[in-house]
Order: structure tokens, then C-alpha cells, then sequence
């Protein structure tokens, strides 16, 4: 079943940007709405389901990598989707990262 529906997005969304595959994948999983009505949500709701696809269909934590801009430094460090709710109010809350 999740083979078929990532095959399937697969052949809609190839060739497609970003926006437009992202638009299609969720008027898939939400074939009530209609490609404009998705365009129009603003893009924290949009990815916000994005989010819950990828965990329905991979699990709740993501592999990542980054590196540095300024020194190369590379990290690789697991995250969860479900760790941002609620990081989109607003804040004055600084965040660092240290490496050592």
C-alpha cells in the first residue's frame, strides 16, 4: 500500500519544484482539497502536514546532516518533527550550537 501511493507520487511530482511536488503530495493524502485551497495554506500548516506524511510513511525521526558554513564542522544528529510544535510562536528566545 505505501509502495503504491510513493510510486504514484513519484510519477505526478517528477520533473515538478519543490512548491508544486509538495502541493501535489498533500492534495494526494488529502484528495478532499483541491490543489489551490493547498497553495493557499500558509506554509508553516503546509508543512506541518508535510511533516505528518514523511512520519506516517518513514517513522518519527529524521537522520540529518549539516555542516558548518564557516568552519566545516559536520554534524549528524536525529530529529523529530513532533519536538517543533509549537516552536512557530513567536519568541526572543536565542538558540547556539557549540560544537567540542
Amino acid at each position: 500500500m505505501k509502495e503504491d501511493f510513493l510510486v504514484e507520487l513519484w510519477e505526478k511530482s517528477y520533473g515538478q519544484h519543490n512548491l508544486e511536488a509538495a502541493i501535489t503530495l498533500l492534495s494526494m493524502a488529502s484528495p478532499a482539497a483541491t490543489k489551490r485551497e493547498i497553495a493557499a495554506m500558509n506554509i508553516g500548516s503546509r508543512n506541518s502536514l508535510l511533516f505528518s506524511i514523511r512520519e506516517k510513511l518513514f517513522g518519527n525521526v529524521m537522520s540529518c546532516f549539516t555542516a558548518c558554513p564557516e568552519c566545516n564542522t559536520q554534524y549528524e544528529f536525529d530529529f523529530s518533527p513532533g519536538s517543533t510544535d509549537g516552536l512557530m510562536e513567536e519568541s526572543n528566545e536565542e538558540f547556539t550550537f557549540n560544537s567540542g
